[in-house]
């Protein structure tokens, strides 16, 4: 076994003894490792919570927000059809589920007439609903959308939404968010309170569960990721009592909003490349292009995120207050 593979294993083993709340092995694991801080046990060890109502309830932060019943059951329909695990979609962009993949999204200007077919709809409704607890949303120009597609036990590393994954510059989106297409699997979104210009970690945080037809709109300057799932015994068996079938996928669209974007054009896949609009397109941009649907205009129900005040703890006696991206423990 290789060294990468080694440490590889040992990583698992640690999100393995965090999980089942093991936290002084974990630790003496993590220090040899050489990691120095390690994500929150109510971060790791998330309960399941798919709703918070928040009727009379004020959603106090102006970083997260989540709504469920946000797209037009004819829209969730269309999106469930294009991005449905044995879809082509992923095929053709050779995506690999629950692996490393080659970053690729579409993008498109507003100035354009159904320039991004369903998704611009969608899109501009959201600015419409969401410019209230989003003003920069009013000078969106652009809106760029890419997807995934991960099984239960899956994450997504920490990062911030970048044009052109960052490259040369780091420049962020005016905000960003999550929508839940098919699968309640998998764990939470994290989105934390630490911007790239901070000098110090991330001191608090909001969960939001995936929940089918629900959004996750946040700050698009903000750091965040995909708690990886749960394995341990007592919430797989949690699963089950919910009718949560493990094996399922979890699917998501991802969208920013943009005040400027380059639209990249070329035949290659990769970031903001602009979205196929013409007669010979694949399969999946025709569904994508399809007429707006006649159906009233949904009314977003409000979802409390739940709030974490602990986001790091750390390991041993370390005292630093930013320490390299690869000493902080993700589980990944």
């Amino acid at each position: 076994m290789g060294e990468m593979e080694e440490f590889s294993k040992q990583v698992s083993e640690a999100l393995k003894l965090c999980q089942e709340s093991k936290d002084e092995k974990a630790a003496e694991l993590l220090l040899k490792l050489g990691y120095k801080f390690r994500l929150a046990p109510n971060i790791v060890r998330y309960q399941l919570t798919k709703k918070l109502p928040a009727s009379g309830v004020k959603n106090e932060n102006n970083c997260c927000s989540i709504y469920d019943s946000i797209l037009l059951q004819n829209e969730l329909r269309v999106l469930q059809e294009v991005f449905a695990p044995s879809s082509c979609f992923w095929r053709q962009h050779g995506y690999v589920e629950g692996q490393t993949n080659e970053y690729f999204s579409y993008a498109f200007s507003l100035k354009e007439p159904n320039g991004g077919g369903l998704m611009q709809t969608i899109g501009c409704r959201l600015i419409e609903q969401m410019s209230g607890k989003f003003p920069g949303l009013k000078d969106a120009e652009y809106i760029e959308w890419w997807a995934h597609c991960r099984p239960h036990e899956s994450g997504h590393q920490l990062h911030f939404d970048s044009a052109d994954e960052g490259k040369n510059k780091v420049l962020n989106p005016i905000s960003s968010a999550v929508l839940y297409i098919q699968g309640e699997v998998g764990g939470p979104t994290l989105v934390t309170d630490q911007r790239i210009s901070d000098r110090k970690l991330a001191s608090k945080g909001w969960l939001c569960f995936p929940a089918v037809n629900r959004i996750c709109m946040f700050d698009g300057t903000l750091l965040h990721m995909v708690v990886p799932g749960r394995q341990d015994t007592q919430f797989i068996e949690t699963l089950k009592q919910e009718g949560i079938d493990r094996n399922e996928r979890r699917v998501t669209v991802m969208i920013s909003f943009w005040k400027e974007l380059h639209i990249q054009d070329g035949p290659m896949q990769g970031a903001a490349r602009r979205f196929p609009t013409g007669r010979d397109t694949h399969s999946w941009a025709e569904k994508l292009n399809s007429e707006p649907t006649s159906e009233a205009t949904p009314k977003p129900v409000p979802v409390l995120p739940v709030a974490v005040d602990t986001v790091w703890l750390p390991l041993g006696d370390n005292t630093l207050t930013l320490p390299a991206y690869d000493e902080c423990f993700q589980g990944l």
